[in-house]
């Protein structure tokens, strides 16, 4: 499905790109609406559990752990790695990352502003892309943030639960309920 309304049903959670969005059903199947010159709302069938949109590619992870990718590939963007042991994905602007169950960090795609210059940490349970910075959620609740630093400020302190990126900011969800912003 390509058109700019979003489907109708019941959904689980959402994720949005430059021009188009995802959608996550009940069933596990995804849906994408919007901009799909390059394939990126083209959805692929098969039951998911998260998924990514960047700016003209979207990432998937699907229920057995592995991944897939689609849309514009350019710089690789959209070749995922191997493994079936994936437990988040994050799509930036020509660059996909994702975190294996051991908390380790995979990136693939171009490396504009070191943005796939990963951590050797295994403590991750989150990762987030932005235009120009990457952000690791860790176990601990803490931030780390990596690429263009100076594009993204000053990372705040404190115990954060999700992470989330846009195009030149990203945002966290405290422990508290609160949010903290960014870039």
């Amino acid at each position: 499905m390509s058109t700019r309304e979003p489907p109708a049903g019941t959904f689980k959670t959402v994720a949005a790109g430059l021009y188009h969005s995802l959608a996550l059903r009940e069933d596990g199947s995804l849906v994408g609406w919007g901009w799909n010159d390059y394939g990126q709302a083209q959805a692929p069938e098969g039951e998911f559990t998260a998924m990514a949109g960047g700016t003209w590619h979207s990432v998937a992870l699907r229920r057995n752990g592995t991944l897939c990718g689609f849309g514009k590939n350019e710089f690789g963007e959209c070749d995922v790695p191997e493994g079936d042991d994936f437990i988040g994905v994050a799509a930036g602007l020509e660059n996909s990352l994702a975190v294996r169950a051991d908390g380790s960090l995979v990136g693939w795609g171009r490396n504009a502003f070191g943005k796939l210059e990963l951590s050797a940490d295994r403590s991750f349970t989150a990762v987030a892309a932005t235009d120009r910075f990457s952000v690791g959620l860790r176990r601990d609740g803490s931030l780390v943030v990596w690429g263009d630093t100076d594009v993204c400020g000053d990372v705040p302190d404190g115990e954060y639960v999700a992470i989330d990126g846009g195009m030149y900011h990203a945002i966290a969800l405290a422990a508290d309920g609160t949010i903290a912003f960014f870039g």
